[in-house]
């Protein structure tokens, strides 16, 4: 059983897949011009086609990623965690 941040019984957890999602799909892919959301390259650079990328808690689509950076960059981090790294990263700047 799922509980939520509020102690509360969560639904069963369905199933997400994006084969339903091909009209947003579309869309995003013609609005980041058929660009990764993050690294900008075009789809047409990678073998396989652009990742729709959501939120795994609330399903929510975010955008087209490409396999890399939604595996090793969005997949690892939350928004917390990505929140650490930028300060971290701001204290190696302000050493130099």
């Amino acid at each position: 059983m799922r509980i939520d941040e509020n102690g509360d019984k969560m639904p069963k957890k369905k199933k997400w897949s994006s084969r339903f999602y091909e009209k947003e799909r579309t869309e995003l892919f013609k609005k980041q011009k058929g660009r990764c959301g993050l690294c900008g390259k075009l789809q047409s650079s990678f073998q396989r086609r652009l990742n729709l990328d959501h939120n795994h808690k609330t399903g929510q689509i975010r955008g087209l990623l490409c396999f890399y950076c939604n595996k090793f960059i969005v997949g690892r981090h939350t928004f917390e965690s990505a929140t650490r790294l930028i300060d971290y990263l701001k204290v190696e700047k302000e050493m130099k």
